[in-house]
């Protein structure tokens, strides 16, 4: 299937915004996948693979910083690929999955490692089996090595270490920015099916399934003690972030406004954060970095969880 660009698909030239394009792209894909069992020299008798680069709504992602959004992405329905193919084969930073559980519809995972955030994480390619009458059994996984990554600290050079930057995700919330150490974030989601939490404190919003895990979610502006926006322009983002650091198997999601970006600012740009002037949240405010016209507030994200594990002991 041709990759869901205005170009390959000859779109009508007059959309004015991106997300026009991307609806009008997702009409194109669907129409495509549907009339191409119409096409002259197609035998719908024969066993049919479709190969695919395209990004099915739902899907999980990968270990990995990036996010799918409708803003930013054409996203497709998964039951456009369900019907009429022995073997759909997508490709993408998606994690391993059959989308929906359909075991002829998957995604194999990335071939190779992206980030530091993958670097335990396996890789491989799924061998399938298609006769003449379609899929036979299951896929089977055959691990290929990925290429290693390593941290490495030369302890001779402390001045380097002093000078090297650091990775910070920059998002939003109430109309404010902040920055929070790459090392502690997971991973960023769209904010998903939260199931309700029964007689729980305000801040805790409720629960997602994460690949099997059960993840919390608190709402950010709860501690900081910013109003509840009951119709955001967007769709608010949800940070997935280590509960203590460097351990990976407690993690806990922070529903903010949007994130924007990963930034890499040196230890010298972080300046310490006054003691008075920002209100409710100055106690969760480490630093402040200077960044275009103002300031990202440097989370202090240990006393975030402080603050919400207070909150849940008294049941507010």
């Amino acid at each position: 299937v041709p990759y869901p660009r205005a170009v390959r698909y000859e779109l009508d030239p007059a959309y004015r915004t991106r997300e026009e394009e991307h609806r009008l792209l997702q009409n194109a894909l669907t129409r495509w996948t549907a009339d191409v069992f119409t096409r002259d020299g197609f035998d719908p008798s024969l066993p049919t693979i479709l190969v695919a680069h395209l990004h099915v709504r739902g899907a999980n992602l990968s270990r990995t910083l990036f996010r799918m959004s409708e803003a930013d992405d054409v996203l497709i329905d998964p039951a456009v690929l369900k019907s009429g193919w022995a073997y759909v084969a997508l490709g993408h930073i998606h994690a391993p999955q059959a989308i929906d559980g359909v075991a002829s519809v998957r995604y194999p995972g990335p071939l190779d490692r992206l980030d530091f955030g993958e670097m335990a994480d396996d890789r491989g390619v799924l061998l399938v089996d298609i006769g003449p009458e379609g899929l036979r059994g299951g896929p089977e996984w055959l691990p290929l090595p990925p290429t290693p990554m390593l941290d490495l600290t030369d302890e001779r050079d402390a001045e380097f270490d002093r000078d090297r930057t650091q990775s910070f995700v920059v998002f939003r919330l109430g109309g404010e920015g902040y920055a929070l150490e790459v090392l502690r974030v997971q991973e960023v989601l769209d904010v998903l099916a939260i199931t309700e939490v029964p007689g729980a404190s305000r801040s805790l919003l409720g629960v997602i399934n994460l690949r099997g895990h059960v993840v919390p979610v608190y709402d950010l502006r709860i501690p900081f003690g910013l109003p509840i926006d009951p119709k955001p322009a967007r769709a608010p983002s949800v940070l997935i972030v280590e509960a203590e650091e460097g351990n990976d198997s407690e993690i806990t999601g922070l529903l903010v406004d949007r994130v924007s970006d990963v930034l890499e600012f040196s230890p010298d740009q972080v300046q310490p954060a006054p003691q008075l002037g920002l209100g409710k949240t100055t106690p969760f405010v480490r630093g402040l970095i200077r960044h275009q016209d103002g300031f990202l507030l440097v989370l202090d994200v240990d006393r975030v969880f402080s603050a919400l594990a207070t909150i849940n002991d008294e049941g507010v």
